[in-house]
């Protein structure tokens, strides 16, 4: 019965000794791991979106590397730890005048439990056709030359 009493103890010690060091890691949690730019001409130059994330977990987080295997993209990612709570963001910029549609992934690799996770990029480059943002700012340009004038 001692023994059986003691097995048990010793059985939930490890649980709750295991559940209290998975609690001490951080954990990644991005806002959206994929942006669509949409279709852009061209001449509308690189394309770059924000992937904002929070340390949801327990401990410091820290992304370790970032793979981009196509040199059409650049990522900036933060080199300092993140604590707990804390928020911040990995930019990755396309810059590619080949029409086309595109698909592509960004490896960041972190000291989570779950070491990688994977954000996507895509969109179609073509030609001769300038994105509705870009045309929306040359109007704009357009109009504020106009009334200095």
């Amino acid at each position: 019965m001692v023994n059986k009493i003691l097995t048990l103890l010793l059985t939930l010690a490890f649980c709750v000794n295991a559940s209290a060091q998975e609690d001490r890691f951080p954990k990644i949690r991005f806002y959206g791991g994929e942006y669509d730019f949409g279709q852009f001409d061209t001449q509308a130059g690189p394309q770059t979106h924000v992937f904002t994330f929070k340390n949801t977990g327990t401990a410091k987080l820290v992304i370790t590397k970032v793979n981009a295997f196509c040199e059409c993209l650049s990522v900036t990612y933060p080199k300092d730890f993140i604590a707990p709570g804390d928020t911040a963001s990995v930019v990755v910029t396309y810059n590619s005048n080949q029409t086309g549609t595109f698909y592509k992934d960004v490896q960041v690799y972190t000291n989570c439990q779950t070491p990688m996770t994977r954000l996507f990029v895509k969109g179609e480059i073509v030609e001769g056709k300038i994105a509705p943002v870009v045309e929306k700012a040359k109007q704009t340009a357009k109009k504020k030359k106009k009334r200095k004038k």
